[in-house]
């Protein structure tokens, strides 16, 4: 199925800045324009507790997620020399997902670390979506990077300060 009407009125996404369009924006248009098939596979895409669907991209793209969270999980055990089996998925990590894996642990800061592993998952769902800017791939793979550039879009350093001075508060008040 093509989309060219709702990819074309689509904004351009870039990690980092805060998108032109809400993700209950993107949701109400996707209502209006796309299969029941690809309508399903997006809220697969968007549920918390990762709503089965035999979509062949939500199927791709959680392959390739189980697989980069399988090597953050065996970079986090290697480093506190521990064994990661107990907390590896069945995915896809390819050559790639452990190179940007290894390049994100050697960040300086936490959030420098978590934006990397990001690049990594974007450039997954550009890679899943193919060329064909208006297919049903890249119309769902275009509602994973809106997620993730609200996500960023969130983190405000203030917003950041603040809760750690909360969590510093609720640590102190319960320490005896």
């Amino acid at each position: 199925m093509n989309y060219y009407y709702l990819a074309a009125s689509l904004p351009m996404l870039f990690l980092g800045r805060t998108p032109l369009i809400s993700e209950e924006a993107f949701l109400a248009l996707c209502g209006e324009h796309l299969t029941v098939e690809d309508r399903d596979a997006l809220g697969a895409l968007f549920s918390p507790d990762g709503a089965p669907s035999g979509h062949p991209f939500v199927a791709a793209w959680r392959r390739k997620e189980n697989g980069l969270r399988s090597a953050i999980a065996a970079a986090r055990a290697s480093r506190r020399g521990q064994d990661a089996t107990v907390h590896l998925r069945a995915g896809e990590a390819g050559v790639s997902a452990v190179r940007a894996v290894a390049e994100a642990f050697g960040r300086a800061t936490p959030a420098e670390r978590e934006f990397e592993l990001d690049r990594c998952r974007w450039q997954t769902v550009e890679e899943l979506a193919g060329m064909d800017i208006f297919s049903s791939a890249a119309v769902l793979g275009y509602g994973l990077k809106l997620r993730m550039a609200h996500r960023w879009a969130a983190m405000v350093a203030e917003t950041g300060r603040r809760r750690l001075e909360e969590s510093v508060d609720e640590a102190a008040a319960a320490a005896p």
